[in-house]
Protein backbone atom coordinates (compact mmCIF):
# COMPACT_ATOMS: atom_id res chain seq x y z
CA UNK A 1 0.00 0.00 0.00
CA UNK A 2 3.08 2.26 0.47
CA UNK A 3 4.45 1.42 -2.91
CA UNK A 4 1.00 1.73 -4.37
CA UNK A 5 0.96 -1.87 -5.72
CA UNK A 6 -0.88 -4.88 -4.98
CA UNK A 7 0.15 -8.01 -3.54
CA UNK A 8 2.36 -9.89 -5.68
CA UNK A 9 1.40 -13.61 -5.82
CA UNK A 10 4.76 -15.06 -5.34
CA UNK A 11 5.56 -13.43 -2.15
CA UNK A 12 3.42 -16.56 -0.78
CA UNK A 13 7.40 -18.07 -0.96
CA UNK A 14 8.73 -15.66 1.54
CA UNK A 15 5.47 -15.77 4.02
CA UNK A 16 4.34 -12.68 3.20
CA UNK A 17 7.28 -11.10 4.95
CA UNK A 18 9.00 -10.07 1.63
CA UNK A 19 8.38 -9.18 -1.52
CA UNK A 20 10.86 -11.56 -3.96
CA UNK A 21 10.71 -8.43 -6.58
CA UNK A 22 12.40 -5.34 -5.84
CA UNK A 23 9.84 -2.68 -5.70
CA UNK A 24 9.74 1.34 -4.93
CA UNK A 25 7.86 2.66 -2.12
CA UNK A 26 7.13 6.31 -0.36
CA UNK A 27 9.96 5.78 2.16
CA UNK A 28 12.37 5.37 -0.03
CA UNK A 29 11.20 8.57 -1.77
CA UNK A 30 10.78 10.62 1.51
CA UNK A 31 13.38 13.12 2.39
CA UNK A 32 13.75 10.88 5.51
CA UNK A 33 11.62 8.22 7.35
CA UNK A 34 10.86 7.29 10.62
CA UNK A 35 8.89 3.63 10.88
CA UNK A 36 8.20 1.79 13.74
CA UNK A 37 5.96 -1.96 14.17
CA UNK A 38 6.04 -5.00 13.34
CA UNK A 39 9.14 -7.02 12.46
CA UNK A 40 7.64 -8.73 10.13
CA UNK A 41 6.15 -5.34 7.65
CA UNK A 42 8.63 -2.76 8.34
CA UNK A 43 12.00 -3.51 7.60
CA UNK A 44 10.18 -4.73 3.98
CA UNK A 45 10.07 -1.04 2.95
CA UNK A 46 13.60 -0.53 4.06
CA UNK A 47 14.86 -2.83 1.41
CA UNK A 48 16.33 -0.98 -1.73
CA UNK A 49 16.23 2.28 0.07
CA UNK A 50 19.33 4.69 0.80
CA UNK A 51 20.72 3.06 3.97
CA UNK A 52 20.76 6.93 5.62
CA UNK A 53 16.93 7.48 4.51
CA UNK A 54 14.59 4.73 6.79
CA UNK A 55 15.89 4.51 10.38
CA UNK A 56 13.49 1.62 11.90
CA UNK A 57 12.22 0.28 15.48
CA UNK A 58 10.60 -2.89 15.34
CA UNK A 59 9.81 -4.91 18.79
CA UNK A 60 10.57 -8.69 18.95
CA UNK A 61 9.13 -11.11 17.03
CA UNK A 62 7.92 -13.43 20.07
CA UNK A 63 5.89 -10.35 21.12
CA UNK A 64 3.25 -11.54 18.96
CA UNK A 65 1.20 -13.18 21.26
CA UNK A 66 -1.72 -14.80 19.52
CA UNK A 67 -3.17 -15.96 22.49
CA UNK A 68 -3.88 -12.94 23.96
CA UNK A 69 -4.82 -9.15 23.43
CA UNK A 70 -2.31 -7.68 21.59
CA UNK A 71 -3.11 -3.74 22.11
CA UNK A 72 -0.10 -3.53 23.74
CA UNK A 73 1.70 -4.22 20.37
CA UNK A 74 0.36 -0.61 19.37
CA UNK A 75 1.28 0.75 22.31
CA UNK A 76 4.69 0.11 21.68
CA UNK A 77 4.98 1.99 18.92
CA UNK A 78 3.44 4.77 20.55
CA UNK A 79 6.28 4.70 23.09
CA UNK A 80 8.75 4.55 20.58
CA UNK A 81 7.14 7.59 18.79
CA UNK A 82 7.28 9.43 22.21
CA UNK A 83 10.95 8.72 22.32
CA UNK A 84 11.93 9.77 19.23
CA UNK A 85 10.40 13.21 19.61
CA UNK A 86 11.90 13.66 22.83
CA UNK A 87 15.28 12.63 21.54
CA UNK A 88 14.83 15.57 18.66
CA UNK A 89 15.00 18.09 22.12
CA UNK A 90 18.41 17.66 22.47
CA UNK A 91 19.63 16.89 19.28
CA UNK A 92 19.72 19.12 16.89
CA UNK A 93 20.36 16.79 13.63
CA UNK A 94 17.64 14.67 14.67
CA UNK A 95 15.77 17.47 15.29
CA UNK A 96 16.43 19.39 11.85
CA UNK A 97 16.09 15.89 9.99
CA UNK A 98 12.75 15.75 11.61
CA UNK A 99 11.95 19.27 9.85
CA UNK A 100 13.12 18.76 6.57
CA UNK A 101 10.22 19.04 3.83
CA UNK A 102 9.26 15.39 2.56
CA UNK A 103 9.36 13.60 6.06
CA UNK A 104 7.54 10.35 6.93
CA UNK A 105 6.55 8.54 10.33
CA UNK A 106 4.97 5.34 9.71
CA UNK A 107 3.12 3.96 12.97
CA UNK A 108 2.25 0.36 12.15
CA UNK A 109 -0.34 -0.61 14.67
CA UNK A 110 -0.44 -4.47 14.33
CA UNK A 111 -2.78 -5.31 17.20
CA UNK A 112 -5.95 -5.47 15.80
CA UNK A 113 -4.91 -7.95 13.79
CA UNK A 114 -3.36 -10.30 15.87
CA UNK A 115 -6.82 -9.26 18.43
CA UNK A 116 -9.19 -10.16 15.93
CA UNK A 117 -7.45 -13.65 14.56
CA UNK A 118 -7.22 -14.95 18.25
CA UNK A 119 -10.82 -13.47 19.74
CA UNK A 120 -12.64 -12.17 16.51
CA UNK A 121 -13.89 -8.90 15.59
CA UNK A 122 -16.63 -8.50 17.50
CA UNK A 123 -15.37 -9.72 20.74
CA UNK A 124 -15.01 -7.62 23.82
CA UNK A 125 -10.88 -7.53 22.84
CA UNK A 126 -11.26 -6.39 19.87
CA UNK A 127 -13.52 -3.46 20.53
CA UNK A 128 -10.94 -2.67 23.45
CA UNK A 129 -7.89 -2.81 21.02
CA UNK A 130 -10.29 -0.40 18.84
CA UNK A 131 -10.44 2.05 21.47
CA UNK A 132 -6.29 2.08 22.21
CA UNK A 133 -6.04 2.62 18.55
CA UNK A 134 -8.40 6.02 17.83
CA UNK A 135 -6.52 7.06 21.50
CA UNK A 136 -3.52 6.23 19.77
CA UNK A 137 -4.30 8.54 16.97
CA UNK A 138 -5.73 11.15 18.67
CA UNK A 139 -2.43 11.15 21.13
CA UNK A 140 0.13 11.21 17.71
CA UNK A 141 -2.13 14.39 16.56
CA UNK A 142 -1.46 16.19 19.56
CA UNK A 143 2.43 15.26 19.68
CA UNK A 144 2.76 16.01 16.52
CA UNK A 145 1.00 19.58 16.76
CA UNK A 146 3.04 20.14 19.77
CA UNK A 147 6.66 19.58 18.48
CA UNK A 148 5.87 21.57 15.38
CA UNK A 149 4.22 24.32 17.17
CA UNK A 150 1.09 23.63 15.53
CA UNK A 151 2.21 24.74 12.18
CA UNK A 152 -0.03 23.55 9.86
CA UNK A 153 2.26 21.52 7.65
CA UNK A 154 1.51 18.12 8.42
CA UNK A 155 -0.99 15.98 7.05
CA UNK A 156 -1.88 12.47 8.69
CA UNK A 157 -3.34 9.66 6.79
CA UNK A 158 -5.15 6.94 8.71
CA UNK A 159 -6.11 3.51 6.93
CA UNK A 160 -5.33 0.02 6.69
CA UNK A 161 -4.38 -2.38 4.47
CA UNK A 162 -7.38 -5.14 5.32
CA UNK A 163 -10.25 -5.61 6.80
CA UNK A 164 -11.20 -8.80 8.50
CA UNK A 165 -14.34 -11.49 8.32
CA UNK A 166 -16.63 -12.40 11.31
CA UNK A 167 -14.57 -15.89 11.42
CA UNK A 168 -11.01 -13.61 12.07
CA UNK A 169 -9.95 -14.43 9.06
CA UNK A 170 -8.48 -12.06 5.99
CA UNK A 171 -7.35 -12.51 2.30
CA UNK A 172 -10.06 -13.29 0.14
CA UNK A 173 -12.30 -11.62 -1.85
CA UNK A 174 -15.08 -10.64 0.95
CA UNK A 175 -16.29 -7.20 1.42
CA UNK A 176 -15.56 -7.36 4.78
CA UNK A 177 -12.21 -8.16 3.73
CA UNK A 178 -11.46 -5.39 1.42
CA UNK A 179 -13.06 -2.39 2.89
CA UNK A 180 -10.88 -0.67 5.02
CA UNK A 181 -11.08 3.32 6.39
CA UNK A 182 -9.31 5.97 4.52
CA UNK A 183 -9.62 9.29 6.66
CA UNK A 184 -7.11 11.99 6.05
CA UNK A 185 -7.07 15.37 7.19
CA UNK A 186 -4.18 18.20 7.86
CA UNK A 187 -1.89 19.67 5.61
CA UNK A 188 -3.51 19.74 1.76
CA UNK A 189 -6.36 17.79 2.69
CA UNK A 190 -9.60 19.39 1.28
CA UNK A 191 -12.22 20.05 3.84
CA UNK A 192 -15.48 17.82 4.53
CA UNK A 193 -17.79 18.46 1.91
CA UNK A 194 -21.75 18.55 2.85
CA UNK A 195 -23.62 16.43 0.83
CA UNK A 196 -26.55 17.92 -1.12
CA UNK A 197 -30.15 16.01 -0.78
CA UNK A 198 -29.21 13.82 -3.65
CA UNK A 199 -26.13 12.46 -2.30
CA UNK A 200 -28.38 12.48 1.14
CA UNK A 201 -30.84 10.24 -0.13
CA UNK A 202 -27.96 7.71 -2.00
CA UNK A 203 -26.07 7.61 0.91
CA UNK A 204 -29.23 6.72 2.87
CA UNK A 205 -30.36 3.91 0.40
CA UNK A 206 -27.32 2.24 0.19
CA UNK A 207 -27.45 1.80 3.90
CA UNK A 208 -30.70 0.21 3.22
CA UNK A 209 -28.69 -1.99 0.91
CA UNK A 210 -25.96 -2.75 2.95
CA UNK A 211 -25.90 -3.00 6.97
CA UNK A 212 -21.89 -1.85 6.52
CA UNK A 213 -22.94 1.68 5.98
CA UNK A 214 -25.89 1.78 8.37
CA UNK A 215 -24.12 2.99 11.57
CA UNK A 216 -21.74 5.27 10.15
CA UNK A 217 -24.08 8.64 10.63
CA UNK A 218 -22.25 10.57 7.81
CA UNK A 219 -25.37 11.39 5.68
CA UNK A 220 -24.13 14.76 5.49
CA UNK A 221 -20.84 14.40 4.36
CA UNK A 222 -19.74 13.35 0.99
CA UNK A 223 -17.64 10.14 1.32
CA UNK A 224 -14.64 9.47 -1.19
CA UNK A 225 -13.95 5.99 -2.08
CA UNK A 226 -10.57 4.93 -3.70
CA UNK A 227 -8.67 2.30 -4.51
CA UNK A 228 -6.16 1.05 -2.19
CA UNK A 229 -3.02 2.13 -4.85
CA UNK A 230 -4.43 5.01 -4.92
CA UNK A 231 -3.64 6.23 -1.68
CA UNK A 232 0.02 5.90 -2.54
CA UNK A 233 -0.23 8.94 -5.07
CA UNK A 234 -2.41 10.71 -2.30
CA UNK A 235 0.26 10.49 0.39
CA UNK A 236 3.42 11.54 -2.06
CA UNK A 237 1.48 15.10 -3.48
CA UNK A 238 0.93 15.72 0.09
CA UNK A 239 4.11 15.31 1.10
CA UNK A 240 5.05 17.11 -2.22
CA UNK A 241 7.93 14.40 -3.65
CA UNK A 242 7.77 11.51 -6.60
CA UNK A 243 5.18 8.81 -6.57
CA UNK A 244 6.77 5.50 -5.85
CA UNK A 245 8.26 3.91 -9.47
CA UNK A 246 5.72 0.85 -9.13
CA UNK A 247 2.28 2.81 -7.99
CA UNK A 248 -0.45 1.47 -10.63
CA UNK A 249 -2.80 4.57 -7.96
CA UNK A 250 -4.65 7.25 -9.64
CA UNK A 251 -4.00 10.59 -7.74
CA UNK A 252 -8.07 11.51 -6.57
CA UNK A 253 -8.11 15.15 -7.04
CA UNK A 254 -11.57 15.33 -5.06
CA UNK A 255 -9.05 14.28 -1.75
CA UNK A 256 -6.88 17.46 -1.96
CA UNK A 257 -7.46 21.03 -0.70
CA UNK A 258 -4.91 22.55 -3.16
CA UNK A 259 -4.62 25.46 -5.08
CA UNK A 260 -5.55 24.25 -9.15
CA UNK A 261 -2.48 24.47 -10.26
CA UNK A 262 -0.93 22.24 -8.07
CA UNK A 263 -3.36 19.88 -8.77
CA UNK A 264 -2.92 19.93 -12.62
CA UNK A 265 0.62 19.62 -11.84
CA UNK A 266 0.30 16.66 -9.59
CA UNK A 267 -1.99 14.99 -11.79
CA UNK A 268 0.08 15.55 -15.02
CA UNK A 269 2.90 13.76 -12.95
CA UNK A 270 1.05 10.73 -11.75
CA UNK A 271 0.08 9.88 -15.45
CA UNK A 272 3.54 10.37 -16.79
CA UNK A 273 4.50 7.74 -13.77
CA UNK A 274 2.07 5.34 -14.93
CA UNK A 275 2.89 5.60 -18.78
CA UNK A 276 6.32 5.01 -17.62
CA UNK A 277 5.47 2.29 -16.01
CA UNK A 278 3.71 1.20 -19.20
CA UNK A 279 6.48 1.85 -21.29
CA UNK A 280 8.82 -0.33 -19.27
CA UNK A 281 6.16 -3.29 -19.26
CA UNK A 282 5.50 -3.01 -22.99
CA UNK A 283 9.20 -2.88 -23.71
CA UNK A 284 10.23 -5.90 -21.74
CA UNK A 285 7.09 -7.84 -23.46
CA UNK A 286 8.09 -6.94 -26.80
CA UNK A 287 11.73 -7.75 -26.25
CA UNK A 288 10.43 -11.30 -24.97
CA UNK A 289 8.30 -11.86 -28.28
CA UNK A 290 11.59 -11.32 -30.22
Amino acid sequence: MIAGMYEDVSAVLKGWKLNPIAFDSLLNQSSHSFAFGSPDIVPMFAVGAASDRVDMSTYHEDDEDFTKDASHLDLWVLDRFKELLGKAKDNKELDAKMRSPGTVFFLHLLGLDTTGHTYRPFSQEYVGNTIVVDAIAREVERLVDDFYGRDGKTAFVFTADHGMSVKGNHGDGDPDNTRTPLVAWGAGVRRPRSANQTQVQASRAAAEDDAYFADWHLDDVVRADVDQADITPLMATLLGIPVPANSEGRLRLDLLGLPDEHKARALLANAQQVLETYRVKHNSRARRMH
